[in-house]
């Protein structure tokens, strides 16, 4: 706290156009780059000597003190020695600019910005090696700018079915280049949902053909149309360990890189029902348990078929009813239930569930059967399902 207090009595004077600058550059409100702008004041704050200190018991006094004048010259010093090193850096990205590699140069406009990160809402002016001056971070803005608009992305198979909740393996392929047909060796791609949820590589770099290939493993939510966007992640390249300051962060995620978006058609897995439901040795027409069970995994994006093979899973329901015990003319029936799901992939029984002696009581067995079918339909919704979906989810 006494660092902070010492840091509140500096006064950084810096002018609204250059606020007003950073604020439309970084996407940032006033507010933000000017709390920025406090926060670096106090992250670089020397020369600070302990005067005296005091303990009475509940709390622990610290006396600082901090000489302005020292302080104001210390950090000229600094300011003008990262602009050098900010120059020199700038100047060899120039120097590059025939170079048929644009990732080599964006990554030397982005290092460029390190050494002065901590001062971009200052002017800084510099003299070039013809004596012309620039604005240095402004000049360096510009050719990112310039360098960003020259790059093209294209996604190959920008429209994608892909099953709800399933494990797939769906490549996203992203052509990235300069103009039309020089590609971009080694540059980051991201790639994230803005619509819809999954799993899938969140971010790749491109390799010698210039193309960047992500990998969805999973969609993880029902919505019918999901999108992915895919643009260069311009704060990887840089490295994102190395900005410190939140405001060159922002900087560079708000310039205009282009973006290309992945639609994904989603729907839900096919379902083939093998069903078999009797009272008392009759088989129901129509059903009692099957329709709500369809109805059900409707109502969350499954998909029904009369086709085994092309069916994703397979789900075998089995129901009986038998009769029991009569007490002064109420007679009592039982049903005996038995659920298993088959991933037809695998072959493999992914999920089994059974409940016995689900009991209906009625004036007669016939009717005892079904009132214990509509018990076991209810049991079936509450307690069978929720497990059941999660089963074929996985």
């Amino acid at each position: 706290r006494a660092l902070a207090e010492v840091a509140s009595e500096i006064t950084v004077s810096v002018a609204s156009e250059l606020v007003s600058t950073a604020v439309e550059k970084s996407g940032m409100l006033t507010q933000e780059v000017e709390e920025e702008i406090r926060s670096t004041t106090q992250v670089e704050l020397e020369g600070v000597d302990t005067v005296a200190t005091w303990d009475d018991n509940q709390y622990y006094w610290i006396y600082c003190c901090l000489n302005k004048l020292d302080y104001a010259n210390r950090q000229a010093e600094k300011v003008v020695n990262a602009a050098g090193l900010a120059l020199d850096l700038y100047q060899t990205a120039t120097g590059n600019m025939e170079s048929e590699q644009l990732t080599s140069l964006l990554s030397l406009y982005l290092q460029a910005l390190l050494p002065i990160q901590n001062y971009l809402t200052q002017p800084l002016t510099v003299s070039l090696d013809d004596g012309s001056e620039i604005q240095l971070q402004n000049r360096i803005y510009a050719e990112l700018q310039a360098a960003v608009g020259q790059i093209s992305v294209q996604a190959k198979q920008a429209e994608i079915p892909v099953k709800f909740g399933q494990t797939v393996s769906v490549e996203l392929r992203v052509q990235t280049s300069v103009g039309a047909s020089t590609p971009l060796v080694q540059l980051p791609v991201s790639f994230t949902f803005v619509k819809g949820s999954g799993n899938m590589i969140p971010m790749v770099t491109t390799n010698e053909t210039g193309m960047a290939i992500s990998r969805l493993s999973k969609v993880t939510t029902m919505e019918k149309i999901q999108i992915i966007v895919a643009k260069p992640d311009l704060v990887a390249l840089v490295g994102s360990d190395q900005i410190t300051s939140n405001y060159l962060r922002r900087l560079i995620e708000n310039l205009p890189a282009p973006t290309v978006q992945f639609i994904l058609q989603v729907s839900g897995p096919s379902i083939y029902i093998e069903a078999q439901e009797s009272n008392l040795g009759q088989m129901l027409s129509p059903a009692y348990i099957v329709p709500e069970l369809k109805k059900l995994l409707s109502s969350v994006g499954f998909t029904f078929t009369d086709n085994l093979t092309k069916a994703d899973f397979m789900i075998q329901l089995q129901a009986e009813s038998r009769s029991g015990s009569e007490v002064f003319g109420q007679y009592t029936a039982y049903v005996d239930l038995t659920v298993s799901v088959t991933e037809m992939k695998t072959g493999q029984e992914i999920h089994q569930q059974s409940a016995s002696d689900i009991k209906g009581i009625h004036l007669d067995y016939q009717k005892a059967g079904l009132k214990a079918f509509e018990t076991t339909r209810d049991r079936m919704t509450i307690e069978f399902a929720p497990d059941l979906l999660t089963a074929i989810q996985k």
